[in-house]
């Protein structure tokens, strides 16, 4: 991918579930670019294809019509191999419900996405204590997710998604559990640290609490992209 290339670029894609009559058009002919280091936000009501576009963004759902690169790559030809392997090292993912692993301390959730990529079990804990040091909970390393708060949780899935240092970073309603300085927490640590490390953002919310994080904001609606704003 050359410096000047978007990380995001896509062109005029759909994806279509079903055939006949219980055929559903869930994203329609969407064009978007997303530069390196942007913070983007995604808004619209329930349906309008906001999670489909993250899903294909994310390489976990391939577009049933038009182009997509990410990171340089077109998605649409890769292998199912050569896309787990895309998520793996270049893309990382916060959700609203956190994903953690209940069994796992919050510094083994954090160092799990480098044991998957085969980095030295003292080096990819060294980087997962040093992040959560980073993110507030250097004292809450050895807990289990039970044993901490919604807050905390977030935070440790946001250490998790950073670890590996990825390109792409996709959080699906991150502060939707939250209140609203805890919310603002989560946000201000995901983007400070992604902007620390040149990673772009791109971010599904409902929440008018977290605008002011964006660089801009798109809309959409009925699986179409409606429009931009600038911050």
């Amino acid at each position: 991918m050359s410096a000047a290339e978007p990380v995001v670029v896509v062109r005029n894609a759909g994806r279509v579930y079903g055939t006949g009559e219980s055929q559903v058009v869930a994203l329609r002919d969407a064009s978007l670019d997303v530069a390196a280091g942007e913070v983007l936000f995604v808004s619209g009501p329930s349906g309008c294809g906001k999670s489909t576009l993250t899903s294909i963004v994310g390489c976990v759902l391939r577009p049933t019509s038009g182009s997509v690169r990410v990171l340089g790559r077109e998605v649409t030809t890769m292998t199912e191999a050569e896309l787990a392997a895309l998520r793996l090292t270049s893309i990382g993912f916060v959700f609203q419900a956190h994903n953690l692993v209940a069994a796992l301390t919050a510094a083994e959730n954090v160092r799990l996405p480098l044991s998957l990529q085969g980095v030295e079990r003292g080096e990819a804990d060294r980087r997962a204590r040093e992040l959560l040091s980073g993110v507030g909970l250097s004292d809450k390393v050895d807990r289990r997710p039970g044993d901490l708060s919604g807050g905390q949780r977030q935070r440790v899935a946001v250490a998790r998604a950073l670890i590996a240092r990825p390109a792409l970073l996709l959080a699906d309603e991150p502060t939707a559990s939250l209140d609203a300085q805890a919310g603002h927490d989560v946000m201000a640590l995901m983007t400070a640290v992604a902007r620390d490390h040149g990673t772009t953002v791109f971010v599904v919310t409902h929440d008018p609490r977290i605008r002011p994080f964006a660089d801009r904001r798109i809309a959409m609606e009925d699986g179409r992209i409606l429009g931009e704003e600038h911050a």
